[in-house]
C-alpha cells in the first residue's frame, strides 16, 4: 500500500476535455436565448403585433337592447324577440355604437322585420342572419368592425 500511496502524488488528476465545457456553454446560451425569446413574445415585447404582421385585436362585447319585431309572415301574425350582443374589434367601435345607437339599431330592426319565421327558424337561417347583421353594420361603421354576432335570446312566436 505504501508503494501505491507514494505513486499517487506523482500522477496528475485527469483533466476534463475542453470540448465538454464548450458544448455545455453553447447549450446554456441556446437555452437562455430561446427562453428569452419566448418570454419576450408572450409578455408584450412583440411590439403589439401578431405574428402575421397585423396589429393585435382586443375584442369587446357590446350588448344591444332587446329587439321585438313583427315578422313578414303572411296569413298569421308572428313576432321575433331577440337579444343581440356584438363582438367588436376595440373601444373605438364601441364609442361609435354609443354615438350612433339609433342608426345602428334601425339597421338591425329593418333587417329583422323583413324576415319570415321560416327563414330564421333553422340553424342555417340563424347563421345567415348573423352574417347579414355583421355585413350591414360593418357597412355603416366608419371605425372598427363587428367580428361576430351572438344571439343570447331568440324567440319566435
Amino acid at each position: 500500500m505504501a508503494k501505491n500511496d507514494a505513486e499517487a502524488p506523482d500522477q496528475e488528476p485527469k483533466k476534463k476535455s475542453p470540448l465538454v465545457k464548450i458544448l455545455a456553454l453553447v447549450f446554456l446560451v441556446v437555452l437562455l436565448g430561446a427562453g428569452g425569446y419566448v418570454g419576450w413574445m408572450k409578455f408584450g415585447g412583440g411590439g403589439g403585433e401578431a405574428p402575421d404582421g397585423k396589429a393585435e385585436i382586443n375584442p369587446v362585447i357590446h350588448p344591444l337592447e332587446t329587439f321585438l319585431v313583427n315578422l313578414l309572415d303572411t296569413g298569421s301574425k308572428r313576432y321575433l324577440k331577440v337579444d343581440i350582443q356584438l363582438k367588436v374589434n376595440g373601444p373605438e367601435a364601441v364609442a361609435q355604437f354609443t354615438e350612433r345607437e339609433a342608426e345602428l339599431r334601425d339597421i338591425v330592426l329593418m333587417l329583422l322585420s323583413n324576415k319570415e319565421s321560416e327563414d330564421i327558424a333553422t340553424l342555417g337561417g340563424k347563421q345567415a342572419l348573423k352574417r347579414e347583421i355583421t355585413q350591414q353594420i360593418n357597412r355603416a361603421l366608419e371605425k372598427g368592425e363587428v367580428l361576430d354576432v351572438f344571439f343570447t335570446q331568440f324567440l319566435i312566436q
